[in-house]
């Protein structure tokens, strides 16, 4: 016979599990009818007996064989017969016999082993021998429990017959809770009918290759479904890194070509719809900064210690895989369970939380410990995998509408390339995109640099599942980057790519592009040199566009009130120079433009003069390197700011005017003592802001021979021309007027003396806001904040007229501007992503 170890979850034996083959002298002699032999007999002596043959006896069968020993008259299940031997034929390997353990987790037996007459079959096989009866169908059987059969017993089972019953069919499960009758045997069959596994869903795999380079490792049942593979979807990157982790860990044979082209297959069929890509790209874009202040911290705190959240958020698993994941997370990476899956409470042990050990002995130390682990608790990570099997199952309504809508996008045509890089100022350009085959296409970039260079690029790309574009260019032009690679996602109305072009080490360097698609009609990109003054004239505007018509005069386009275009030169059908003036009385903020019936962008900013200047990023971000790894360099920029409609500056609701030349340097964070970390760290270019970190290792120069890393000041001063406001004026009291900060009917002087003292102060706050180039008020009835006239009070007339004063003249100043960020260089932490030279769409 055969006894099958099955695991917890699997329903069917599998030639992978543990398996003992036993013949008929054997299992007898195990399992003696000789009720005498069976008392005298325990589970240890069994064993012993059992490795006298040289069989292994797994832990889980010992249950069952001590519980075939000790009842005197064992139920049929466990297929020893009271009174004499039973004669097996040779078990096939379609039909085993099984003898299924109690243990839990363990598929219980069949109940139609219940209908075997076992009497009959014992009479029977004194004329020779009978074959076992075979195996229950795979076919689900409802079987009434027997009404107190008559079996016979071994001598001195009479007593156990009742208790017998009371087990039923089924076993031993209500014999144990102490119920007995026809009633308990009803409470154990009625509601436990075999049922076949509820079928998992999942998505088929159908590419040959695929199914001939996992299947060893990954089965494929009758409908197409492959363990693991078919229950999670990934971005290009997530197949990506599982592709090179089979090859690197389990010696995955593969070319090139086939990588990609399994590669390509996953990340069509088994990828992410796009609005689910969208919330990770930045992963796959590989940025520098980024921020998930906006997640959950137990997420924060589970995932991010080690990775992105947008790693985990390029995924999509069902129940079963999110729970997978973190077994193969302790497998590779042990420490994170006790760095990141079990939570705070749980850092001392098994629900050991904080706990201070120190104040016990050793002996209550020895109790508690025990007591832990006999607790079981779910970790932090476990919650966090609960969650994320609801929020990013493995079918959702956005990929199920993807899946039936699929198809290959025709992005093949021009485009005009609206970006920026920092250091560098925007970019300007153009691409052709040409189809070479089935979603691969070649590219072409003209682009244009704010810093004058013009740069030409040849490249290739893929279209993975209709919406996400992996590419590299190349160019052999002197101090350019000789490869860029590409990161974009089209648009849900496929007009426009968005996303990053990226190179260098660490990948920190590139910039972020739109492609604005052609489609043969009018359309406005953006605007350059749309920082206008308030007031001022003749501003020049480029705009950026395609479709621009023969004969467009100035007033086919609209600025809003207060600004004029008072000329226009149609420079090509995707160029338009307009002259604009603004007027005096105009409301600061941003402003939309339009030509015709074409809406643009949001790009012209109007602001009356530059309140301070902002250092992006704030916090900057290198690590050493040039000998063991390559350097992580680090950029910043400096922008004109205006104080907003709050009319405070240093808030939120401030906007940018326009980026700025300024000079750069470092100087020291103060952290220690003779700190002297900006002698070290590295160097900025004046001109540009773009540091450069120093090298790596120890620094024999440096106190300790310490690394060159360290916490440093960056610092911007620029100096700019700009518009002097006028002072705000106080507010006078009227001697008819009463005083405001006096209660009703008090005239007493320390009322008198608190409301001198107020006073004072708010003239203070004044002056102190004049200081800081705010917009003047005339309280009176002068100016309003954008300097419009404003309404006053006609004693006479008593009613509300305007009344036009004559406005301050403009006055211009030169004003030195400082801004201080902040720049922190530590060592290399460094994942090498290019391991391999077949990298996705590349």
């Amino acid at each position: 016979m055969w006894v099958q170890h099955r695991a917890a979850g699997c329903a069917e034996p599998r030639s992978g599990l543990t398996s003992i083959r036993l013949t008929k002298e054997r299992f007898m002699a195990i399992v003696s009818s000789n009720p005498e032999r069976r008392e005298r007999r325990s589970a240890p002596a069994i064993v012993l007996m059992v490795s006298a043959f040289g069989l292994f006896v797994p832990l889980v069968a010992i249950p069952f064989i001590f519980n075939a020993v000790d009842n005197a008259s064992p139920p049929p299940q466990s297929l020893a017969l009271a009174g004499e031997p039973v004669s097996f034929d040779q078990p096939t390997a379609d039909a085993p016999v099984d003898v299924l353990s109690p243990v839990v987790g363990m598929r219980a037996p069949d109940p139609g082993y219940a209908s075997i007459d076992w009497q009959a079959l014992r009479d029977k096989q004194a004329g020779g021998d009978v074959p076992p009866p075979a195996p229950p169908s795979a076919t689900p059987v409802v079987q009434a429990p027997p009404a107190a059969q008559a079996t016979t017993a071994g001598p001195g089972d009479a007593a156990e017959s009742t208790a017998q019953e009371g087990r039923g069919a089924r076993g031993r499960r209500g014999g144990r809770r102490g119920d007995a009758g026809a009633d308990s045997s009803e409470r154990g069959t009625a509601g436990r009918v075999a049922r076949p596994p509820a079928p998992r869903p999942g998505i088929a795999v159908t590419d040959p290759l695929v199914i001939e380079t996992c299947s060893p490792c990954h089965e494929r049942n009758d409908e197409g479904f492959m363990t693991r593979l078919s229950y999670m979807r990934k971005s290009p990157e997530g197949w990506e890194i599982s592709l090179k982790r089979m090859l690197r860990l389990y010696g995955v044979e593969l070319e090139p070509g086939q990588a990609k082209q399994m590669i390509r297959y996953l990340a069509n069929d088994h990828g992410l719809a796009r609005a689910e890509a969208a919330s990770s790209m930045y992963e796959a874009e590989r940025r520098v900064h980024w921020s998930e202040e906006d997640q959950a911290e137990d997420l924060r705190e589970t995932c991010a210690k080690c990775h992105t959240l947008g790693r985990v958020f390029s995924e999509r698993r069902d129940a079963k895989e999110w729970n997978l994941l973190k077994a193969t997370h302790l497998a590779m990476f042990p420490l994170a369970d006790f760095q990141a899956f079990r939570g705070s409470r749980n850092r001392g042990g098994r629900g050991g939380g904080n706990f201070d050990w120190s104040t016990l002995t050793e002996v209550e130390a020895e109790e508690r410990m025990e007591q832990m682990q006999r607790q079981p608790q779910k970790d932090r990570a476990d919650e966090v995998l609960g969650r994320l099997a609801k929020e990013l199952p493995l079918f959702s309504d956005d990929w199920k509408t993807w899946a039936v809508n699929r198809r290959e996008v025709p992005v093949a045509g021009r485009y005009t390339v609206i970006g920026h890089e920092i250091t560098r100022g925007d970019v300007r350009g153009e691409v052709v995109i040409r189809r070479d085959g089935q979603d691969t296409y070649s590219t072409t970039w003209d682009l244009r640099y704010g810093d004058g260079r013009k740069v030409h690029r040849e490249g290739k790309g893929i279209l993975y599942a209709g919406y996400s574009w992996r590419g590299r260019s190349t160019t052999s032009a002197p101090r350019e980057p000789e490869t860029l690679r590409e990161v974009l996602l089209l648009s849900e109305d496929w007009t426009r790519f968005e996303g990053r072009v990226f190179t260098g080490g660490y990948n920190e360097l590139g910039l972020d592009v739109t492609l604005h698609r052609h489609s043969g009609a009018p359309q406005i990109f953006a605007l350059d040199h749309a920082s206008l003054m308030i007031p001022s004239e003749g501003n020049v505007v480029d705009v950026i566009g395609t479709g621009f018509p023969e004969g467009l005069v100035a007033a086919d386009f609209h600025v809003g009130d207060g600004v004029t275009v008072t000329a226009l030169e149609r420079v090509s059908g995707d160029h338009v120079r307009m002259t604009v003036d603004v007027a005096r009385k105009t409301d600061r903020g941003t402003r939309l433009i339009s030509m015709r019936n074409v809406r643009g962008p949001r790009d012209i900013v109007l602001y009356d003069t530059i309140d301070y200047i902002k250092i992006f990023p704030e916090e900057g971000f290198a690590r050493v390197g040039g000998k063991m790894r390559p350097k992580q360099n680090e950029r910043f920029e400096a922008y004109a700011m205006n104080r907003g409609p709050d009319d405070k500056p240093y808030t939120k609701d401030d906007y940018k005017v326009k980026l700025v030349d300024a000079k750069w340097h470092v100087e020291e964070f103060p952290i220690r003592p003779n700190d002297d970390d900006a002698k070290f760290v590295g160097t900025i270019d004046p001109a540009t802001g773009f540091f450069t970190p120093g090298l790596d290792g120890p620094n024999p120069q440096r106190h300790f021979k310490a690394n060159n890393i360290g916490d440093v000041y960056v610092v911007a001063t620029v100096t700019l021309t700009v518009q002097e406001l006028p002072k705000k004026k106080k507010k006078k009291k009227t001697p008819d007027e009463p005083d405001p900060n006096l209660a009703e009917g008090a005239g007493d002087d320390d009322n008198n003396q608190d409301s001198d003292s107020d006073s004072g102060e708010a003239g203070a706050d004044d002056e102190s806001a004049t200081e800081q180039g705010s917009q003047s008020h005339d309280e009176d009835g002068g100016e309003s904040e954008s300097g419009h006239p404003v309404a006053i009070q006609d004693e006479a007339a008593d009613e509300t007229v305007d009344v036009e004063e004559e406005l301050p003249p403009i006055r211009m100043v030169t004003r030195e501007f400082r801004a201080r960020g902040h720049l922190l260089v530590t060592v290399p932490i460094w994942v090498q992503w290019d391991r391999y030279e077949w990298d996705t769409g590349r």
